[in-house]
């Protein structure tokens, strides 16, 4: 089959190491950290990214500062756990306040449309109401605070209020021309549910990665969040398709890239130094057949990097919680007078299978130099991949470990 692979890393990282050269150079700029926050959580390097979000609203207590930290702990908290919930919806609070002009109160109420989505998604239709009533305070005049209350309650059942929330939503998107792709699409749907079609609750499908519990010890706000340590390894999430999702544990301060079409999910990755030090892919795909077996598969990936120039070590278990992954090295070694050897970015690969029931997850790290560490976390990654599915019964456990 064919595949789609992604786009390279290397330009976000360039971006990154010149915003993190700006803030350096200059400790008190805040839209300079503002802007370092912004690219570290483009790239998924959350723990980072709310040091210096924080850091940012410690200098400066503005509604640029405090949006910036709500967006950041928005996506750390990828299934609403350990606090960022709380913490986006006390910061996007914080940034109300500093609402100034029209174009602030509406982008401060998109923010708590936000937060309601997720708690949406997770069941948490009162919460979801709570934070609607916030938006509708600070700009009434937005259709999406109505089309949003008349989902949550078509979904709960309560299908004439949100008829009445709905038409509410119509009568405002009649008065804007043209309307965006967003508004649209609500307004299809707003209109279904004036016509008595009750809204779907959409599945929790969110990537990005979980903080540690110590980010909430103290308040974001005077707490030197720049001496926060920042852990070597850190949870990822990927969303694979409808409602399933992908765990790996990762290098904290590794970019990511993901895209996925109709036959598999890619997910490219590299080190803070970009992809001129070594690059990682990853491609997820599905197997429907029952007697899979992987570390045939694994074999046949090894003999298939068998080359005259290519030295191949031998196929290794490793240990995880159900079965094993497997992976092997290569070093290629290109003759000299060979004039295909200038086009040989990596001399080092290292593939590695792995299987988590239906999908098989197929990671190739290509190096210029042997990694230790690199390849030391592509083992960590084998170890932690796990797929599973949000349903009703995983959405109240974590309900559970979180009032616990």
């Amino acid at each position: 089959m064919s595949e789609a692979g992604v786009d390279s890393l290397q330009p976000i990282v360039k971006e990154l190491l010149k915003a993190e050269a700006l803030a350096m150079a200059a400790p008190n700029d805040v839209l300079a950290w503002v802007g370092l926050s912004t690219l570290l959580r483009q790239a998924f390097r959350t723990q980072e990214s709310a040091r210096a979000a924080w850091h940012a609203v410690e200098l400066e207590s503005t509604f640029v500062t405090w949006t910036n930290l709500g967006d950041t702990l928005c996506q750390g908290d990828v299934f609403m756990s350990m606090g960022g919930a709380m913490g986006a919806f006390q910061a996007f609070k914080m940034a109300a306040r500093q609402v100034k002009d029209l174009a602030s109160k509406q982008q401060a109420a998109a923010s708590f449309l936000n937060l309601a989505y997720r708690d949406f998604q997770m069941g948490h239709d009162e919460q979801a109401l709570e934070l609607i009533d916030e938006a509708q305070r600070l700009a009434p005049e937005l259709p999406l605070i109505y089309y949003n209350r008349a989902a949550v309650m078509s979904a709960a059942g309560q299908q004439a209020p949100a008829k009445v929330e709905a038409q509410k939503a119509l009568d405002l998107m009649a008065k804007q021309k043209p309307l965006s792709k967003e508004l649209a699409q609500a307004k299809s749907k707003a209109a279904e549910m004036v016509a008595g079609t009750p809204a779907v609750r959409p599945v929790v499908q969110q990537v990005g990665e979980t903080l540690p519990e110590r980010f909430w010890e103290k308040p974001p706000t005077r707490g030197q969040s720049l001496s926060l340590p920042v852990d070597p390894y850190s949870i990822r999430y990927f969303p694979l398709v409808s409602g399933v999702t992908m765990r790996l544990q990762v290098p904290t301060n590794w970019a990511h890239k993901l895209k996925a079409t109709d036959k598999a999910v890619h997910v490219r990755m590299a080190p803070p130094a970009g992809e001129q030090q070594f690059v990682l892919q990853i491609t997820l795909f599905p197997v429907l057949r029952e007697n899979f077996n992987l570390q045939d598969a694994a074999a046949a990936g090894r003999n298939g990097a068998q080359a005259p120039d290519t030295s191949v070590g031998p196929l290794l278990p490793i240990e995880r919680k159900d079965g094993f992954a497997f992976w092997f090295d290569a070093v290629d070694s290109p003759r000299e007078r060979d004039p295909a050897a200038a086009r040989h970015q990596y001399k080092h690969l290292t593939q590695l299978f792995a299987y988590a029931r239906p999908f098989v997850l197929s990671a190739t790290l290509l190096a210029k130099r042997q990694d230790d560490s690199a390849k030391d976390a592509l083992l960590q990654m084998a170890r932690s991949f796990a797929v599973f599915r949000l349903d009703p019964s995983d959405r109240r456990d974590e309900a559970k470990r979180k009032n616990h």
